[in-house]
């Protein structure tokens, strides 16, 4: 009886391996368990008590010994087991889950009714198959390889070979459907030879999408060869990406894309890290006009691109009629550089998304870029950053969403307001801009008057408004709270580090008021005292359902304000965060903030941070408490 399962066993085991090609493989694996299987009915015959001993323990399917195989079938997962257990200096010793799907128990069903066995499996109902192994040679991968080369079949495949400090391993797995893991994966210090042997041997055969060596030395011989390799292969050309990155030379970098630009349907091309000169450009535009390619992804960054590379790009515009995702950030663009970039976003009439960013431009040059971006919007969400420095003026301009964390105009350095309005009044009503930032400048009240009036006229719902450090007086949000209608949606507003007194506080109330959406409100470094705090904690009732995040910290707050304090945090149901850093209170004063009791019975568990010391940990429970407020004083 055992004989007859175990030969049945082999027979579906060597069905799977014909449907996807490897019949031979099979019979080679199976031929070499045959000694080992004869070997274990001997000895099952003459130690009877001992295979009593192992079905009490439930390890009857266990083999005996390292150097026995077994073969067995898992009714769980479907799966037969070929696993010869040998030393690993020969394919033999490679663990084989072949997945059949219900083939066995359709085989069962058939010979119970007396009907005519199943035929062969199709390969195309099968979902995968799968093979592990560690411990191995490189002569052992190199036969596995063979085989694979062989008995191709036209499937995806996923090999991962990968040195470890334990040795070689292999992981190999075929599938009909694309799953995500498919490709040639080769990780550790192996040999440039070892590995292009590999390839010669698997991406003429396998539909392989991705190519992957990672922690080895490879020399510019192998790259050639590489490429040789894919120019000369039949597989299914897809849509390669070409990437370089580090300091590559020149030449390498053009070598290997007159190699496989020409033959393969290339959408996207990067480079970063590099040195790039115009010649460089001239040629790519040249091969790209030639070629079928329609590059529809062109990244060049931190490739020290000058002005010059600039006009080679914007006179090959034929080459880049698909374009739609161009990056030239990092590099050393400069005013003679604005034209030609124009030139670009101008004429690539596909272009969807952009990054640039230019260096020690002046004012005229980026009020051009601006009013090319005003002439010609985008509906998409904008980031207009304008910064000064020590070493000059730089500008950098994202389209594209993958790149913006913060969409609008930032505006940082000591830059003249005028500059700053000018640009205001180009961008805002053409784009949506959700946030608007200036740090470190001059603003007056008339700013803040000719800004309300602008965001009333746009469609842009700002989200945002940081105007921090820009020496704003109360004049100043007095104009701001008079023009509100523009804020209606907003929901941050930071006003830190301004010389504002205790007379702005009603000018901050109609803000709280008119801005119902208002989640986080900064006003830390704001020269505020006791004196206005009664008010504004009444201010703050209009915000008691929104407002999360309240910062007044490093301001001349002391004991007397405490009661205040704890009526906002017992008001406002859904404040998370309170900073009261940097105030005048005595160590009697943080006790009594401390109101953990009281929050409790609210509902709320607190925990309050005296700089690096915790007055009041974390409940462990903490799913009892309907919110939970953090306070550092």
């Amino acid at each position: 009886m055992e004989d007859k399962e175990e030969n049945e066993d082999i027979n579906v085991a060597k069905d799977a391996f014909d449907g996807i090609g490897k019949k031979d493989a099979a019979e080679r694996l199976l031929e070499k368990a045959e000694p080992a299987r004869d070997k274990r009915k001997k000895s099952d015959h003459d130690d009877e008590p001992a295979r009593n001993k192992r079905k009490k323990s439930g390890h009857e399917d266990e083999p005996d010994s390292p150097g026995q195989s077994s073969i067995s079938y898992s009714a769980e997962n479907r799966s037969i087991i070929v696993a010869p257990h040998l030393q690993g200096h020969s394919i033999d010793n490679v663990l084989i889950n072949v997945n059949v799907g219900n083939e066995r128990d359709e085989r069962k069903k058939s010979d119970h009714d007396n009907k005519p066995a199943l035929e062969e499996p199709d390969s195309n109902k099968r979902k995968i198959s799968r093979i592990n192994s560690s411990h191995l040679t490189k002569d052992t991968v190199m036969d596995f390889c063979q085989m694979l080369s062989t008995h191709p079949c036209r499937v995806s495949l996923g090999l991962d070979i990968k040195m470890t400090k334990e040795g070689l391993t292999l992981s190999c797995f075929t599938c009909v459907e694309m799953v995500g893991e498919e490709g040639l994966s080769i990780d550790g210090d192996l040999p440039e030879d070892f590995i292009l042997n590999i390839c010669t041997l698997i991406i003429p055969k396998y539909i392989c999408p991705s190519i992957s060596v990672c922690n080895s030395h490879l020399t510019s011989n192998f790259i050639e060869k590489l490429c040789g390799v894919l120019k000369m292969s039949t597989i299914d050309r897809q849509s390669p990406r070409l990437l370089f990155h580090g300091d590559l030379p020149e030449d390498f970098i053009w070598n290997v894309c007159t190699l496989i630009i020409p033959k393969y349907y290339c959408e996207r091309l990067t480079v970063c890290k590099s040195h790039l000169t115009s010649n460089f450009i001239e040629k790519l535009c040249g091969v790209l006009k030639m070629s079928t390619t329609d590059l529809r992804f062109l990244v060049l960054t931190d490739t020290h691109l000058t002005d010059s590379c600039a006009e080679s790009l914007s006179s090959g515009l034929d080459a880049f009629s698909s374009l739609q995702y161009l990056d030239l950030s990092k590099n050393s663009f400069t005013d003679s550089s604005v034209p030609s970039l124009i030139n670009i976003i101008l004429k690539c009439t596909s272009l969807m998304d952009f990054k640039m960013e230019f260096s020690h431009i002046t004012e005229d040059a980026v009020m051009n870029f601006c009013q090319m971006l005003s002439t010609n919007p985008s509906p998409k969400p904008l980031c207009l950053n304008i910064q000064m420095s020590k070493e000059g003026l730089r500008l950098s301009c994202y389209t594209d969403n993958r790149w913006i964390k913060e969409k609008g105009l930032l505006f940082h350095g000591d830059l003249p307001e005028d500059f700053i309005w000018n640009v205001c009044t180009l961008i805002i009503p053409k784009y949506k801009c959700k946030k608007i930032s200036v740090c470190n400048s001059h603003l007056t009240s008339n700013f803040m008057e000719k800004l309300c009036g602008v965001l009333k006229m746009s469609t842009s719902d700002l989200q945002s408004l940081e105007l921090t450090d820009a020496h704003l007086t109360d004049s100043c949000v007095e104009s701001l709270a008079s023009g509100l209608d523009a804020f209606s949606p907003l929901e941050s507003l930071d006003l830190s580090k301004n010389s504002f007194t205790d007379s702005s506080v009603p000018s901050f109330i109609h803000i709280m008021l008119m801005c119902s959406n208002l989640r986080s409100f900064k006003l830390t470094d704001a020269h505020l005292t006791d004196r206005c705090v009664e008010s504004l904690s009444s201010g703050l009732d209009a915000l008691i359902s929104s407002l999360k995040y309240l910062d007044l910290s490093n301001n001349s707050f002391t004991d007397s304000s405490v009661p205040s304090f704890i009526h906002i945090m017992l008001k406002c149901a859904n404040l998370t965060d309170f900073k009261l850093k940097g105030n005048q209170f005595s160590p009697d004063g943080k006790k009594k903030l401390n109101v953990k009791e009281e929050l409790q019975r609210c509902g709320c568990l607190l925990t309050v941070y005296d700089c690096s010391h915790i007055f009041s940990d974390w409940s462990r429970n903490q799913q009892e408490y309907k919110r939970q407020l953090t306070l550092w004083i």
